[in-house]
């Protein structure tokens, strides 16, 4: 069980749900709305935070064609 979920920073948008690829590996795909400060997204596995560097994503002007971490 994987949650995502939004932390600091006022940038916006939507977050989907999460995707188990199969292999270990988990994600959500984050659609920018609103432009501002760098936004942290938090992970949980089975209730338990995941201590590794938080990535951070900002929503400027303009669209990046990738966003990968």
């Amino acid at each position: 069980w994987v949650v995502i979920q939004r932390g600091a920073g006022t940038s916006n948008g939507t977050l989907s749900a999460v995707t188990d690829h199969g292999d270990g590996t988990y994600s959500a795909k984050f659609v920018g709305q609103t432009i501002g400060t760098p936004r942290t997204f938090n992970a949980f596995i089975n209730g338990y935070a995941i201590s590794s560097t938080l990535p951070k994503v900002t929503v400027s002007g303009t669209a990046p064609n990738c966003l990968s971490y």
